[in-house]
């Protein structure tokens, strides 16, 4: 809702203030009722502690869509493994090189880790035999004996 007003009357599907809140509800309502949860209920910040995957944020610095606030603060409450690029942009700008490189080097660093991890334990050593029996000890002893 807060982005849909901050877009009324610069954005051609938002001209006027009064269709915001029931653009918002019609929204709302089919999302309740194709996926099942309220958007209302969403806690992305809350949720986004719980998360595991590694994840590399990535947030154009004149990004009006999406402000740095709301990267800075989900990148900051991430449970998992993270990586954060602020670079020079627009939401709709061309990622820099440098970001693309960044992205491939994060992703390759995790499938590595994951490879690690998946990797069977090496088989522990076989045990020496246990002692040999009474008759086959006995049986060494004299062989030893006779050379």
């Amino acid at each position: 809702q807060e982005l849909a007003h901050k877009y009324v009357g610069k954005v051609p599907l938002v001209p006027f203030a009064s269709m915001v809140d029931k653009a918002v509800d019609l929204l709302r309502e089919a999302v309740l009722q194709r996926a099942g949860f309220d958007l209302d209920a969403v806690n992305v910040i809350q949720a986004a502690r719980h998360c595991s995957s590694p994840v590399l944020f990535g947030h154009a610095d004149d990004d009006q869509l999406v402000l740095a606030s709301h990267t800075r603060n989900l990148f900051a409450e991430y449970g998992g493994q993270k990586a954060i690029n602020v670079f020079d942009g627009d939401h709709n700008s061309v990622r820099p090189k440098e970001f693309q490189e960044q992205a491939l080097s994060f992703l390759q660093e995790c499938f590595r880790e994951a490879m690690r991890e998946a990797e069977p334990e090496p088989e522990p050593e076989p045990e020496p035999e246990a002692a040999a029996s009474g008759e086959e000890a006995e049986e060494a002893e004299e062989a030893e004996e006779a050379e």
